[in-house]
């Protein structure tokens, strides 16, 4: 129900529906995305088809873009850790916007730092709640 959203509002979420005494819903969720950093940089590998796909796009000389819900920091150890970072013409992170997805802002916005219109893009994602915030982009 919650992959796919920003980590700190899905501890919102959690402290909305269960307060707890203990770390602030802010400080669990730094907690959390520092330790998932520190999982992925020990075992972390991209999905399959990863490579394939940047390669289809670097071949056909596409601008390529990342809309993540994941902070930058987070975002930025992951595609060094995969080797990828200097692949992408531009890296967007939710953490900058209002909502993170569902909501479509982190699309709308990389879109606009593409400079395309959006009916010339076409996603790859791993949650629905990716999917629902490219489809909410157009």
């Amino acid at each position: 129900q919650t992959t796919g959203i920003r980590i700190d509002e899905v501890c919102e979420l959690w402290f909305r529906r269960a307060p707890w005494d203990g770390p602030s819903p802010k400080d669990l969720s730094e907690k959390i995305m520092k330790r998932t950093v520190e999982l992925f940089l020990e075992k972390g590998s991209a999905l399959p088809g990863v490579s394939e796909i940047i390669a289809e796009v670097k071949k056909r000389k596409l601008p390529l873009a990342l809309a993540s819900s994941s902070p930058m920091f987070m975002i930025l150890a992951i595609l060094e850790r995969l080797g990828i970072k200097d692949q992408f013409d531009i890296i967007r992170s939710a953490e900058v916007e209002e909502y993170g997805k569902p909501h479509p802002a982190v699309y709308i916005n990389t879109i606009k730092d593409l400079g395309v219109a959006a009916e010339y893009c076409l996603t790859f994602e791993d949650t629905m709640a990716g999917v629902i915030s490219a489809k909410a982009a157009k």
